[in-house]
This record gives C-alpha cells, sequence and structure tokens, in this order.
C-alpha cells in the first residue's frame, strides 16, 4: 500500500466516445506530468511518438479502457502529432478548479465483498447524475486503504465511516489514501462525476 495522504483524488480526461459513452465533440485536455509518452497504440509496449510536456494542451478524440487501464487518443492542436495516451496524465482543461463542497448524496448502493487477503478490487460505471455508493464491512483498528487506478473523467470520491462522519474527500493530487480507523463497521466509498456525467473508473480497497 502507498504512503498515508490526506486526501484521493484522480481527474482525468472526459471521453468523446468510450464503452458507448457519448460526447459533444473533442474535449480540450491537458498533460499532467512532465516528459510523458505519447504512443502509437493504447499500451506501454507500443512505440513512442514523443514526449510531452508538464502543460501541453491536446485535443482528445475519444477513450477507451485496455488492460484495465483508460487510453485517450489526442492531437496536437495544430495537427502535428497524434496518439494514445494513458488517461492518469491527462485533465480536462474546462474542469473548474473550485472544489464542490456539498456532501455526497448516493443514489445507488451496493455492498462491495472484501476477499480473503482483505482487498476488493473493483471497474465500476456511473450513469448520469449517479452517485455511487460502495459498502464495505471493516473490523476496528484497522488500516483502510484506497487506491483509485482509473478513470474515464473527473471524479469526486468520499470515503466515511460508520457514522456517517467524512473520513477523506477530493480534491487532491494524489491518487491512494490509507489511515487507520479505530471503530469497526461499514464504511462507504462515495463516487460520483463533478458535474453529473456518465463516468467508468476503478478503484481499489484494502483491509490490513
Amino acid at each position: 500500500m502507498r504512503p498515508a495522504v490526506v486526501a484521493l483524488a484522480l481527474i482525468a480526461v472526459d471521453p468523446v466516445a468510450a464503452q458507448g459513452i457519448a460526447d459533444a465533440g473533442p474535449d480540450i485536455v491537458v498533460v499532467a506530468g512532465e516528459g510523458i509518452n505519447l504512443r502509437t497504440g493504447p499500451s506501454t509496449e507500443d512505440a513512442r511518438v514523443t514526449r510531452l510536456d508538464q502543460g501541453t494542451v491536446l485535443l482528445n478524440l475519444g477513450c477507451e479502457a485496455f488492460e484495465e487501464e483508460w487510453w485517450c487518443q489526442v492531437e496536437a492542436t495544430d495537427g502535428a502529432y497524434a496518439g494514445w495516451i494513458s488517461g492518469r496524465f491527462l485533465v480536462d482543461a474546462a474542469l473548474t478548479e473550485t472544489p464542490a463542497t456539498t456532501p455526497l448524496v448516493p443514489t445507488q448502493t451496493r455492498q462491495v465483498e472484501i476477499a480473503a487477503d482483505g482487498t476488493a478490487d473493483l471497474l465500476e460505471t456511473l450513469a448520469e447524475d449517479e452517485t455511487l455508493a460502495l459498502v464495505f464491512a471493516t473490523p476496528e483498528n484497522r488500516v483502510i486503504g484506497v487506491d483509485l487506478l482509473g478513470s474515464s473523467g473527473p471524479i469526486r470520491l468520499e470515503l466515511r465511516d460508520p457514522e456517517g462522519t467524512l473520513v477523506f474527500s477530493v480534491p487532491d493530487e494524489a491518487m491512494s489514501f490509507e489511515g487507520l480507523t479505530g471503530q469497526g463497521g461499514d464504511f462507504t466509498l462515495l463516487a460520483a462525476h463533478p458535474n453529473g456525467r456518465s463516468l467508468n473508473f476503478r478503484v481499489a480497497i484494502e483491509i490490513d
């Protein structure tokens, strides 16, 4: 599990057309990282087209899931180059920097089964205007870890303890959370798109 951080968020690009999700015309995205590889296909094994600098602006042509990771097909705004880049390194240029402060209210609830090794690896889909509550039981005095492994768009995540108290929430540049909980019971991980749009994401939960 990664070192402890105080919050969890991953802001990735919204897809134009991914797994049946349609959007109106290519989004403008920005590279979030230095020296990020642009590749000929959606895999780290595909050839490198070029390296992209932090803040490079691109046109997003669409995102798809390959080998449980989201990859986006992009091109330079002047058409000088095109290729594929992992959605982990893209942010939506139109996304407001002001975080939403209204607590998430679930519209759908699902019980998560934690495996014998204390983990759960979840690939989830959010419908439009949906807030998903993932509920999982945790014994007392355990360390809870949450890793956001990928997302097809901006995402809000909140973890609440059995009494409904907020444990962590977005936004932050971190992609993982780890913390010790004294009480046991049903913890709830809430997920939603900041603007109520459809979304695919993958998250891992670990209880140690």
